[in-house]
């Protein structure tokens, strides 16, 4: 009973992170399209393919490239993370 306790604790600390791709998610801007904001785990989230993922997003609506304009959070709570797209 004792395990079956403990393995539900780690279950339910592991959050729902675990289920993003990459460990992060993507926060939808409506009202902007120079900006991203992304929601993720530090302790698992892929950064490299975050940066990417906010390139690309970049590309996509005509500017060059994503740089890092404000990050939210400590490594215990889920972070954000705001990406400027510059022309």
């Amino acid at each position: 009973m004792k395990k079956l306790f403990t393995v539900l604790c780690v279950l339910n600390l592991s959050g729902c992170a675990l289920a993003w791709d990459g460990g992060y998610q993507v926060i939808p801007e409506e009202t902007d399209n120079e900006t991203i904001t992304y929601k993720f785990d530090p302790a698992i989230a892929d950064m490299k393919k975050m940066k990417r993922d906010a390139n690309s997003y970049c590309r996509e609506h005509g500017f060059r490239k994503a740089d890092t304009a404000a990050v939210q959070g400590n490594f215990f709570t889920l972070s954000q993370m705001v990406y400027e797209c510059e022309p």
